[in-house]
């Protein structure tokens, strides 16, 4: 029973310290402004110094935070650029309502298009599965010359319906950053 208890809070301390957002070496010696740059860069929420405060604590360090948030504020303004908005929105990312209001605007934006795109892409990648799937059916299964017609006919319904999508993310990136 002992030996259970002591598996359990050293299974519940592995997990707390690979939580952690900061390593002892990262606490002792960060530069807490780059730090709050490259969070802000990164595009964490203010909460993110909490986390940090939480992690260093077990090292007795105490996070500067009007450096941290000086240095944040001027991460975000390399995060909350219409370039970036387009980007992390191609990559599907959520956006965490970080921005400051003069910038929030255009990175939303950008942001739309680029979830747009995402969208459409991965649209594009689930009619190129069922494209793969049908193919395999005609090479694998014995079918009638109506059923393998059908199935032709099913993957060039497919095909036109990637095309269209493509052409549609074609007109999407060629808006470029709005």
């Amino acid at each position: 029973m002992r030996s259970l208890r002591y598996l359990g809070l050293s299974l519940l301390l592995s997990l707390t310290t690979a939580c952690a957002t900061l390593s002892q070496s990262e606490c002792l010696h960060s530069d807490w402004r780059e730090l709050g740059v490259r969070d802000g860069a990164q595009g964490y929420a203010r909460e993110r110094l909490e986390e940090h405060k939480t992690a260093c604590a077990e090292y007795g360090v105490t996070p500067d935070p009007n450096a941290y948030h000086e240095g944040r504020r001027a991460g975000l303004e390399i995060y909350c650029t219409a370039d970036n908005g387009l980007e992390q929105g191609k990559t599907g990312a959520t956006y965490n309502h970080v921005c400051p209001a003069e910038l929030e605007t255009v990175f939303l934006k950008n942001h739309k298009l680029g979830h747009e795109i995402y969208e459409l892409t991965q649209q594009i990648r689930k009619v190129e599965h069922e494209i793969e799937k049908k193919e395999k059916r005609l090479d694998k299964e014995d079918l009638s010359d109506q059923q393998r017609k059908q199935v032709r006919d099913e993957i060039r319904d497919l095909d036109r319906e990637r095309g269209r999508l493509r052409r549609s993310v074609s007109v999407l990136e060629d808006l470029g950053v709005l």
